[in-house]
């Protein structure tokens, strides 16, 4: 369902949901709303028990909040989905098409027709020989486990989002530069769903400003199965990148966006060069539930929910800023703190430590310039300190929406933006506008 006027995004995490929803008003977009709410799940628990008790707290959230718009983005997360960037010669559209499956079968390491696979071709204008296109594929089985947990919630399925390009397209969403545009022409997505290639135009003229280098328009939304089909939704996702010149004759900056949660860490890095293409893309399985586990055990407390409000209200990273500031035992509990700080040394900033170099080492890479941090576990006690201490990069927390051509609906300026980065990626797709 392409161009929707009004579209949620929903980021059903491991302890927290996260709501929002962007409307297209008069020619704008406006972010009417952002919510959230805990959700009691220990891990362990099976998938069935989870679905219910995310179900029910979405449902009870958006009653609460008067919620009526039904269509809805969903979000898979990044370690499920295979995404590589390839370089092809640019040549008609069909004979591409074929460049592409036959692309798509050396690289995609499972069966295609087990795959839900798309894909977006991207042209720079300085390059006349080749063009950009970026795979995307996941499993069948993959999707129809989550598409039967979307379908509790009662919503519509619009598309299913990717959690690290969601990062990504929040950050430009921030950054002021998604717009609307009617005169861009659409951008031609297609799909290989294992029974043969199937084109897809968008219809309607949204697009990303990449300043006056050049425009992406954006990709269709799937258009939802009949009701009561277990049809598995398109995995349609955005694939554009960060603004690749800061001005003439000036250097880009490139910055690492990192959401951790409680369950994963992703990261998403823009490609440079002004494409429009996400450089380097991971999830990481290591996150705040692994801190929470640390704490428990130092404690020897009874529960997991327990260590959780340890986590939450005593414990702190102990970096050089804490012991400048004055950090002692009245406010923090040294011992839950010790063995948070301990996962965030071997887990958070090994993982971080080793993707960047990874990242840096590839033929495209460059240093990263900085971190925005953001993600339920973002607001940890000197836990940006850290970051920025152990890799000497400069390390910022979001805590504000800053696209001040956006209005925002009430009760939103309130919102934690640290966790709701992921939220707002999704129902960028929705409107068409990713």
């Amino acid at each position: 369902m392409a161009g929707l006027k009004r579209c949620l995004g929903i980021d059903l995490g491991s302890s927290r949901i996260k709501v929002a929803e962007i409307v297209i008003e008069k020619g704008k977009l406006r972010l009417a709303k952002v919510l959230q709410a805990d959700v009691d799940i220990p891990p362990g628990t099976d998938e069935d028990e989870r679905g219910l008790r995310l179900s029910r707290a979405l449902r009870d959230l958006l009653k609460a909040n008067k919620i009526t718009t039904k269509e809805a983005i969903f979000c898979v997360p990044g370690h499920a989905v295979f995404q590589r960037p390839v370089k092809l010669p640019k040549t008609s559209a069909e004979r591409l098409r074929r460049i592409i499956e036959y692309e798509a079968r050396q690289q995609i390491p499972f069966p295609l027709d087990q795959t839900q696979f798309e894909y977006q071709v991207f042209e720079d204008p300085q390059n006349e020989e080749e063009v950009e296109v970026l795979l995307a594929a996941i499993k069948k089985d993959a999707i129809q486990s989550q598409v039967r947990l979307f379908r509790r919630t009662g919503l519509r399925i619009a598309g299913i989002g990717v959690s690290y390009f969601a990062l990504f397209n929040y950050h430009l969403f921030d950054q002021g530069k998604i717009t609307l545009d009617a005169k861009t022409k659409p951008a031609k997505a297609k799909a290989d769903k294992g029974n043969g290639a199937e084109k897809k135009d968008k219809k309607g003229g949204f697009s990303l400003s990449f300043g006056k280098k050049k425009k992406v328009a954006a990709e269709a939304v799937t258009e939802e199965p009949p009701a009561g089909e277990d049809e598995i939704p398109d995995l349609d996702e955005s694939f554009e990148g960060d603004d690749a010149f800061a001005g003439d004759g000036m250097l880009e900056e490139v910055k690492a966006y990192v959401n951790l949660g409680a369950a994963s860490m992703d990261l998403a890095i823009p490609k440079t060069g002004g494409l429009g293409l996400v450089g380097f893309c991971r999830t990481i399985p290591h996150a705040g539930n692994e801190m929470t586990k640390a704490i428990q055990s130092a404690l020897a407390l009874d529960s997991f929910r327990e260590a959780e409000e340890v986590k939450q209200t005593q414990a702190a990273v102990l970096s050089t800023m804490y012991d400048l500031r004055g950090g002692d035992g009245e406010a923090h509990d040294r011992k839950a703190s010790e063995a948070l700080t301990q996962v965030v040394d071997r887990r958070i900033i090994g993982e971080l430590r080793r993707s960047l170099d990874f990242y840096i080492s590839q033929p495209d890479g460059v240093a990263v310039d900085g971190i925005v941090l953001s993600g339920g576990q973002a607001r940890l006690p000197f836990l940006g300190s850290y970051i920025e201490e152990k890799l000497g990069i400069p390390v910022e927390v979001i805590e504000q929406f800053n696209n001040e051509d956006v209005p925002l609906g009430d009760g939103v300026e309130s919102a934690d933006w640290s966790s709701a980065a992921v939220a707002v990626g999704l129902a960028l797709q929705g409107v068409g506008v990713s």
